[in-house]
């Protein structure tokens, strides 16, 4: 039978660990294949205690999309085949606001509808990643990235 002093410290350890069930901490990617991260000099986690957000992998998803190119950089060039009478095709020139394909004419193109894409998201050695260690530290949660000084979106 357990002795009162250890029922009330393992009470006042389960009041602790209730009340803070989750903590941040930050790793660096040491081993994509398999997964291995980092989160201080002694401790490497591997794929077994490891949960990877979307956030964090490559995926496939659908866009939609409604709009036109940028005129600024939309010059190039279009090849036109066309059906001959005899059942063959032909390359020729056709007239484009004064230009022919030889030449550059800037416009633009009409985007519309959706499109099936690859978002490029996975980790490479040396990102340093956010994980969400869950409660008892046996699984850590890995949310995302850590953005770079450098990193931007223009």
């Amino acid at each position: 039978m357990p002795k009162l002093d250890q029922i009330i410290k393992q009470m006042a350890l389960e009041a602790v660990i209730a009340s803070a069930p989750t903590s941040v901490v930050f790793g660096t990617v040491v081993s994509v294949s398999p997964i291995q991260i980092r989160i201080d000099q002694k401790i490497t986690l591997t794929s077994e205690f490891l949960v990877l957000a979307r956030n964090v992998t490559n995926y496939k998803t659908t866009i939609k999309m409604d709009g036109e190119t940028e005129t600024d950089n939309a010059s190039h060039t279009h090849k036109i085949k066309c059906n001959t009478e005899d059942g063959g095709t032909d390359t020729h020139n056709h007239t484009l606001n004064g230009y022919t394909e030889d030449a550059e004419a800037e416009h633009s193109h009409k985007i519309s509808g959706e499109m099936n894409v690859t978002i490029n998201n996975g980790l490479s050695v040396s990102d340093e990643v956010i994980l969400l260690r869950v409660q008892g530290g046996q699984k850590y949660v890995v949310l995302d990235k850590v953005g770079k000084k450098d990193d931007s979106n223009d």
